[in-house]
């Protein structure tokens, strides 16, 4: 690879208490707390709206939600009063009002928003991360912070810093598969009958596997609260790595063609499908999986399996260990009972001033499959912005605050 040499002078745009990076669960969690607790707060997002995977990737149910208090029962609250919560087993929601929920969220709590901005690198003072650097419609710029929350979903700001990270499975480094999800409209059933449908899906293959060679065995189809609407989660691309250019290019370009064919099999194969109607194709390709930062503590398989607590816990999880499979078209699944995320798993191990919430957390790929899903993400993001605003207030490291204060205010 040739390399050229430049030089950049970069104006720093403004300063903040707390930036967080990435719009998605965790960053809306994390600055709307943040901003609540009094410290100016900026939160950066690469698209023209807010939601990450929710609103990007269409990815719905809001799993492991229903243990959840804080800003995941308001954000809920506040789509049930604009009839847009329901759907599959009461969990889902409508996709338009939830970017303008998540609006309203934000500018209610005072939190500054920059749009259409990208992560372009870490502003890196000794072993102290001082700030990030954006690209944007109006160029390339520096924004000082006291403390930078990545909640990117990929950990871009760790990894721009250079921090530590894990990546896919031990023995191979493969990720699990990113998903193509899809919605479609003109079909009806009760609520309650979507595994019945899921069921009439696989028998379908199994009657005709000469005719269709599936990415995944288990598809699921989900019921929106928009009558006869549904989300499909069918499309499963592996070998790719969701933090390579070339590969995420080529995934988003073999899931859209996968889509096309599952549609023209299900008006064939299956009567409910016949006359549906392809609305939209997710924007963003589903992610599950890619670095993990290394923090203070890894979280493990065995912690979620046997259900451990933690004297610094911040979020309670109960979602099963759910490994859809790098090199195969089934899914693992294990249960969990229920157990904790400990603060020490958002403080990276080398870097002051950073913290990570959402699936970049310090975890095994194991345990990841359990934590990643959207409600703990978000759940992650409050803590995360509560645990910065005291540092600020304290005048402390991340790593130093008082953790039973947290908790305190986390209620755990």
């Amino acid at each position: 690879m040739k390399r050229i040499e430049q030089t950049l002078s970069v104006p720093v745009l403004d300063h903040f208490d707390v930036v967080v990076a990435g719009g998605g669960p965790a960053g809306i969690g994390a600055s709307i707390r943040s901003a609540r607790l009094g410290m100016r707060t900026l939160l950066v997002e690469r698209y023209g709206f807010l939601g990450g995977m929710w609103t990007a990737g269409f990815v719905n149910p809001i799993h492991d939600s229903w243990n959840k208090d804080g800003v995941v029962r308001e954000l809920i609250g506040n789509l049930k009063d604009r009839n847009a919560w329901g759907g599959f087993y009461g969990m889902c929601f409508d996709f338009e009002w939830m970017k303008r929920v998540l609006d309203q969220m934000i500018h209610d709590s005072g939190v500054s928003l920059l749009l259409h901005t990208w992560i372009a690198d870490a502003w890196i003072q000794g072993d102290a991360i001082r700030g990030i650097i954006v690209e944007n419609k109006s160029g390339r710029t520096a924004i000082s912070a006291r403390i930078v929350i990545d909640c990117t979903g990929d950990g871009d700001v760790a990894f721009h810093a250079g921090a530590p990270h894990f990546l896919g499975r031990p023995k191979d480094g493969l990720c699990q598969p990113m998903s193509t999800i899809f919605i479609l409209g003109n079909i009806e059933y009760r609520q309650g009958d979507s595994h019945d449908v899921a069921k009439m899906v696989r028998d379908a293959l199994l009657e005709c596997p000469e005719e269709f060679d599936p990415t995944y065995t288990r598809p699921y189809i989900i019921q929106l609260p928009n009558p006869g609407r549904v989300v499909v989660e069918w499309v499963h691309v592996r070998n790719k790595l969701g933090t390579n250019a070339d590969q995420l290019t080529s995934a988003e370009i073999e899931g859209r063609a996968h889509v096309f064919r599952i549609i023209d099999f299900m008006k064939r194969r299956l009567p409910l499908f016949r006359d549906v109607e392809l609305l939209a194709i997710a924007p963003q390709i589903g992610v599950r999986e890619t670095r993990r930062i290394q923090g203070l503590y890894t979280l493990t398989q065995e912690d979620c399996v046997h259900g451990a607590q933690f004297d610094d816990g911040i979020v309670n999880v109960e979602f099963n260990l759910d490994i859809h499979q790098p090199d195969g078209i089934d899914q693992d699944n294990l249960d969990v009972k229920p157990y904790q995320i400990p603060y020490r798993c958002l403080v990276p191990v080398s870097l002051d001033g950073l913290l990570t919430a959402g699936r970049c957390i310090s975890g095994t790929h194991e345990a990841h499959s359990s934590y990643r899903v959207t409600a703990n993400c978000m759940a992650m993001g409050e803590a995360a912005g509560i645990a910065a605003a005291l540092a600020c207030q304290g005048g402390m490291r991340l790593r130093d605050i008082d953790t039973s204060e947290l908790r305190a205010i986390l209620n755990m």
